[in-house]
């Protein structure tokens, strides 16, 4: 009876391992064949959790070149830090023939503003409302971008500070120009940070800022805007100008 019941209890223990085996692999969020996005360059790990399975996994990487992966047993973490832009699969397989593969998209970080409005500021208490009305025209002009178009940032840094600029004058995504970007701490007292263009030779500084009409730091949250400093462009012709400033209303992705 006693070896009965010993062999009854060795089944069912082998029947519940066979069935925790079966189990499929499980990753995070992930479903099986989806593509998870990381940005390069990176100097941590994206990390991801695996389940399932019978726990006794194997990691493969179709391309290591693009892609360096750490993967803690204990706690059943995969890491992934990318080394170059690209794609690769990732494949995960345990001792039961259980696999669950996805897809790694690694791109760089960038960010996209498009235009929505622009605007002109003229500061100056001698000026007439004619030079006023002339200044505006003529500021408005300088603007390389109308209400449609806007600007994509390619960083090829992990702080964002440096990176590739294109330009879109009335529509995203046509007739770009290129150059280059640079991103510091606004030294303006309305500003957050300065966008540094170089295109083709020609340098111009976009001021990140809410939209505002006074140029001092305010606690209004929206709209935000890229303010450039165009007095000189104006002084010698209009003498009693303070200041002429361009705003460019944008939204963000």
């Amino acid at each position: 009876m006693k070896l009965k019941h010993l062999l009854f209890l060795f089944i069912l223990i082998c029947a519940s391992c066979s069935k925790d085996d079966d189990k499929p692999i499980t990753l995070s969020n992930i479903r099986p064949n989806e593509t998870f996005n990381v940005y390069y360059p990176a100097s941590s790990y994206d990390v991801l959790i695996i389940g399932g399975g019978n726990g006794l996994y194997q990691i493969k990487v179709e391309n290591p070149s693009l892609l360096e992966i750490d993967f803690q047993k204990d706690r059943k973490e995969l890491k992934l830090k990318p080394l170059g832009i690209g794609s690769t699969k990732i494949i995960i397989q345990d001792t039961s023939q259980n696999s669950f593969e996805f897809n790694v998209s690694i791109q760089y970080r960038e960010s996209t503003f498009t235009v929505a409005k622009n605007s002109v500021k003229v500061v100056g208490k001698e000026i007439t409302i004619k030079e006023k009305e002339e200044l505006e025209q003529k500021a408005l002009a300088t603007i390389p971008v109308k209400p449609g178009g806007g600007y994509k940032v390619i960083y090829i840094d992990e702080e964002k500070h440096t990176g590739k600029i294109f330009i879109y004058p009335e529509k995203t995504g046509s007739n770009e120009i290129e150059g280059t970007v640079s991103v510091e701490l606004s030294e303006k007292p309305y500003g957050y940070c300065s966008f540094i263009l170089d295109l083709k030779g020609e340098n111009r500084i976009f001021e990140y800022s809410h939209y505002q009409s006074d140029f001092t730091k305010s606690e209004m949250l929206i709209p935000m805007a890229f303010i450039e400093d165009v007095t000189e462009q104006f002084k010698e012709e209009y003498t009693k100008v303070e200041g002429v400033y361009t705003q460019q209303v944008f939204y963000q992705q």
